[in-house]
């Protein structure tokens, strides 16, 4: 069974307020006098479903909530609530991306977007749905999201003893970047991974 969770660790935060600018670039943060822009790409597969043949993938919208909360409560012993799902969903640089087939989702990625890094923040497959490629087509959009947002590397924390999830990202090519000790509420460790990238999606 691949029910991967993950936790964010704290972002910084930055002082002023946020500037709408024309087209892409949606947001410019102020950090003691310095402008940085970040880029928010209106990405194609948030502008409606995008199918593989099997599975469509799409932004999440609030009729997903029931049915999110339904996996999220099948696969983790201290799920999101509904409000933690909602509350993403106003976040500045947040997406939440759904992945189904037909009338039924399948899985969904919960991930964050902040000046040259992307954190992956929760990553949750239907027990229906285990083992059929929700979970590497939900990989596959992030990573491709995060090269044209111009997103230096991606990094998650995983439970050290997912063996299966830690598969999984070695599979996208994150590595092993550190350990959290003690670091979920049961107190066990959580690795730190990243994956390093480049243009147009390659690694480093």
């Amino acid at each position: 069974m691949l029910c991967i969770k993950l936790y964010s660790r704290k972002l910084k935060s930055y002082d002023n307020g946020l500037l709408s600018v024309e087209k892409n670039f949606s947001i410019v943060l102020r950090n003691f006098n310095r402008l940085t822009v970040l880029m928010m790409d209106t990405d194609p597969s948030f502008l409606g479903p995008k199918s593989d043949g099997v599975f469509w993938l799409r932004s999440m919208d609030r009729h997903d909530l029931a049915a999110m909360m339904s996996i999220e409560q099948q696969c983790y012993t201290t799920p999101w609530t509904a409000q933690h799902f909602l509350q993403e969903l106003e976040q500045p640089g947040a997406f939440i991306v759904v992945c189904g087939t037909g009338e039924q989702i399948a899985g969904y990625l919960c991930y964050r977007s902040i000046v040259d890094e992307m954190e992956i923040l929760n990553v949750a497959t239907a027990p229906d749905f285990q083992r059929q490629g929700v979970a590497d087509r939900l990989m596959r959009h992030v990573i491709h999201h995060a090269s044209k947002l111009g997103v230096g590397q991606v990094f998650l924390e995983v439970r050290i003893s997912n063996l299966t999830a830690i598969r999984l990202y070695q599979r996208f090519g994150f590595v092993q970047n550190g350990v959290r000790q003690r670091y979920y509420a049961d107190h066990e460790d959580a690795l730190l991974m990243t994956r390093k990238l480049v243009a147009d999606g390659g690694m480093e």
